[in-house]
């Protein structure tokens, strides 16, 4: 692949880019030709992300192993978040879906700050917005938990659950508890979930002892609704 890269203009974004080069690629990816066209001008995204680092660009193949890669581990990220959602009573807000009198729900979406900026949650009810995080189920190689920290992705909904009058819960999702936690920032800002992926029990993290207490699905649910 030839690579055609967006000039770095703005400030730079969680993901590597500036805020013109996500807009610039997304627009390319959104009006390709074809899927070859589509693939190119994801692989000049990621190609921009690391020249923004200072980094060379990977090589298609290696590129393409690690899209795969990614993909895989998004599918089974993607089954975990269902299954936390369904577990909650709570519609895929990733999901465009079709009513039995043909109106379309499409994503909500919510400003993140004055600039125009949007998120979009996993889930949304009348009381939360609601994010999913599944982590390994083993301990790192420091032997800690998995920890899941307050991004600006999490930030940026925590501030939209407040400002729509919501509150922010982050769900964090693996099948070893004791494998999982949330930063301090996070648990700070947000209501702290945990669904067990292998039992479907429930924990909530408690900032007084920096640990899970178990609670029902019947206590998860009535804090998302």
């Amino acid at each position: 692949m030839r690579t055609r890269r967006c000039p770095a203009e703005g400030s730079s974004v969680g993901d590597g880019r500036t805020s013109e080069q996500r807009a610039y690629y997304r627009n390319r990816i959104d009006n390709s030709a074809d899927p070859e066209a589509a693939q190119q001008a994801r692989y000049d995204r990621n190609a921009t992300a690391r020249a923004n680092r200072g980094a060379d660009p990977a090589s298609p193949e290696d590129w393409q192993r690690q899209n795969d890669q990614l993909r895989q581990n998004q599918s089974g990220g993607a089954t975990e978040e269902n299954d936390t959602l369904n577990g909650l009573d709570v519609a895929n807000n990733n999901n465009v879906t079709t009513n039995p009198d043909g109106t379309v729900n499409r994503p909500q979406t919510f400003p993140k700050d004055a600039d125009g900026a949007e998120t979009r949650p996993d889930g949304v009810t009348d009381k939360a917005l609601i994010d999913n995080k599944s982590v390994p189920d083993t301990f790192d190689d420091d032997g800690n938990p998995r920890t899941v920290y307050n991004d600006q992705q999490l930030r940026a909904q925590q501030e939209a659950a407040r400002a729509s009058g919501r509150e922010p819960v982050t769900v964090i999702t693996n099948d070893n508890p004791a494998a999982a936690r949330p930063s301090g920032p996070l648990a700070d800002n947000s209501t702290v979930l945990h669904r067990n992926t292998g039992d479907g029990g429930w924990s909530q993290w408690n900032n007084q002892t920096n640990s899970w207490d178990p609670i029902s699905q019947d206590q998860a649910h009535s804090i998302v609704h």
